[in-house]
């Protein structure tokens, strides 16, 4: 069983030698060919953030076999000099590439278009999974279906549903807010009237009585 609580140096070796005792324990059973057995022994066999990585990484592939499984793995927990796909694939599994407080959608989009270019044989569907998983919380469930209520198939219309979500949340933010500065200002002026109201009015000025003159 692997459990990667441990530093960073002991958990590489102890993914090399997972991974290095998992391929000989196939090798000696009666079902160590079949990909789906050991598929699904692999993700019994993991614990921890490693068992929380699988479950998200493995969501996002098309087909699983064990030689994916475990690279991965070892690409995720016990790295040593990663090419630019592999870091690209490693920032997708720790999601780094998250939306980020205050950013907008377009610069979302190009950024994750940006780390889609490291890797060449990404699928349509793995980038319309990722753009989706890394949208903000309030972006999220706006977009988790297009406007009939269907599951998105399109990365593109995705993107653009996203887009056209974030400038109605942000018209309506603007909106309220007009509503509520506007209602502070009839407040300020009902305030002004009450207060001249409760003055009454100025008192007359005096007029300096002056001797007759004879």
């Amino acid at each position: 069983m692997l459990d990667d609580k441990l530093d960073a140096k002991k958990a590489s070796a102890r993914v090399r030698a997972f991974i290095r005792d998992v391929n000989l324990f196939f090798g000696i059973i009666p079902w160590g060919r079949d990909q789906r057995s050991c598929c699904l022994f692999l993700s019994q066999a993991l614990r921890g953030n490693a068992k929380v990585w699988y479950d998200e990484w493995s969501l996002s592939q098309t087909q699983l076999t064990v030689e994916s499984i475990l690279e991965n793995l070892r690409i995720r927990f016990a790295p040593q000099i990663l090419s630019v796909e592999q870091e690209a694939h490693q920032k997708l599994a720790d999601k780094s590439f998250y939306m980020r407080t205050g950013e907008n959608v377009p610069a979302y989009h190009a950024r994750l278009e940006a780390l889609f270019q490291d890797i060449p044989d990404i699928h349509p569907r793995e980038k319309l999974f990722w753009f989706q998983q890394g949208l903000s919380g309030v972006l999220q469930p706006k977009c988790a279906a297009d406007e009939k209520g269907r599951p998105f198939t399109s990365y593109d219309d995705l993107v653009r549903h996203a887009s056209g979500e974030e400038a109605r949340i942000l018209a309506e933010r603007r909106f309220r807010s007009g509503v509520r500065s506007n209602a502070i200002a009839m407040q300020d002026v009902d305030g002004d009237d009450a207060m001249e109201a409760s003055d009454g009015e100025p008192p007359a000025k005096r007029v300096r009585a002056h001797a007759p003159q004879a």
